[in-house]
C-alpha cells in the first residue's frame, strides 16, 4: 500500500495507549505500536510535542513495570529478560542507575587526580622533605 502517511491524533493514541496499558497482557510497547500500526519512533516524537501524550507514556510504562516485575517474581518472566528492559519501563530504577552512574563518574574523577598539587610537591623537595 503507498500514498500518503498515516496521520495521528496524539490525544486519541494516547487515550487508547491509556486502555492498553490497563490490560493484563500489555507487556512492552511495540506490541502497542504493532497493533496501532505505530512507529515506534513516533512514540518519541509524540512524547515531545504533547505533554498529554508524554503522561501517558508513562503511565504506560509504570503499568508494564508493574506487571514485568510481578512476572519476575511469580517466575513467569527470566531475570535476564527482565533485566534487559527494566529500566525502560521502570523509571525509579533508570533514576537510581543515573545516579549511581553519576556517583561512579564523580568517584573515578576525583581517583584521576593527584592528591598532592606539582608545584607543593616540589616546594617540599626544595625544604628536603621529600625525595625521589
Amino acid at each position: 500500500m503507498t500514498g500518503r502517511p498515516l496521520l495521528h491524533d496524539k490525544e486519541e493514541i494516547g487515550k487508547r495507549l491509556i486502555v492498553w496499558a490497563e490490560k493484563e497482557t500489555s507487556l512492552n510497547l511495540n506490541a502497542f505500536c504493532a497493533e496501532n500500526r505505530i512507529c515506534p519512533s513516533d512514540i518519541f516524537l509524540f512524547s515531545q510535542k504533547c505533554e498529554s501524550f508524554s503522561k501517558a507514556v508513562k503511565f504506560a510504562k509504570a503499568c508494564i513495570a508493574v506487571r514485568r516485575e510481578n512476572g519476575l517474581n511469580s517466575g513467569k518472566i527470566h531475570a535476564k529478560s527482565y533485566d534487559l528492559n527494566a529500566s525502560v519501563y521502570d523509571l525509579f530504577l533508570k533514576e537510581e542507575r543515573r545516579e549511581q552512574a553519576r556517583f561512579e563518574a564523580e568517584v573515578k574523577s576525583n581517583n584521576a587526580q593527584p592528591t598532592v598539587n606539582l608545584s607543593d610537591l616540589l616546594d617540599l623537595a626544595k625544604k628536603g622533605i621529600v625525595s625521589e
